[in-house]
């Protein structure tokens, strides 16, 4: 599921306002899109996966809540709440949702 939601400037909201959990799904919401930069809430439930790809922007991966396994070049990173991981242009990546989990990715052209 896919949803856009709109945040007023200079307004402050809880993020587990911005997207409910999925059951047995993934879910996302588009909190900003622009020529330079997109952010993006996601949920998933455990054991949801996100195949193998790569994207042409710098990606900035932060955990609110659960653990996601996310696979970079091979590697396997554990990421937790309060985490934040950066991946190069290009890079290969997929992740898995080792416990139902809620995170932010931006995708930022450099």
């Amino acid at each position: 599921m896919n949803y856009k939601v709109t945040i007023e400037k200079n307004t402050r909201i809880p993020y587990t306002d911005l997207l409910a959990f999925a059951d047995n799904g993934i879910a996302s919401s588009t909190l900003l899109k622009t020529d330079t930069a997109e952010v993006c809430v996601m949920t998933l439930d455990e054991g949801e996966e996100i195949s193998e790809h790569a994207v042409p922007k710098e990606v900035l991966i932060q955990v609110f809540e659960g653990r996601i396994a996310f696979t970079i070049d091979g590697e396997i990173l554990d990421i937790r709440p309060g985490e934040i991981v950066r991946m190069a242009p290009q890079a290969p990546h997929s992740l898995r949702a080792l416990e139902p989990s809620r995170m932010m990715l931006s995708l930022l052209s450099v």
